[in-house]
């Protein structure tokens, strides 16, 4: 019996060694993939706290609201779609 038991003991021990090699490979590329994506993210905004991409840049320049912008936004759209009315009437009615 305490042949039994030591071997199960050490078959325990080798597959508790074998998940903690398994873990540290896991964490191993868990950082890995941490630092490509901290390192990807550092070639848009060099590491500026205070960056803004050019749109945010143009937005801060303007001085309307998110509301107003948006029905500036769906104003050019309708005015898209009349125009774009008319010259299909125009074409195919005259």
């Amino acid at each position: 019996m305490d042949e039994k038991t030591s071997q199960t003991l050490e078959e325990r021990e080798a597959a508790l060694a074998r998940r903690e090699e398994e873990l540290a490979r896991q964490q191993a590329q868990l950082a890995q993939e941490q630092q490509e994506l901290h390192r990807r993210k550092g070639l848009l905004d060099n590491g500026d706290p205070n960056f803004k991409n050019g749109k945010e840049k143009i937005y801060d320049r303007l001085p309307v609201t998110a509301k107003q912008m948006d029905l500036v936004v769906k104003v050019l759209e309708a005015a898209i779609v009349v125009v774009l009315a008319v010259a299909l009437l125009d074409k195919y009615l005259f």
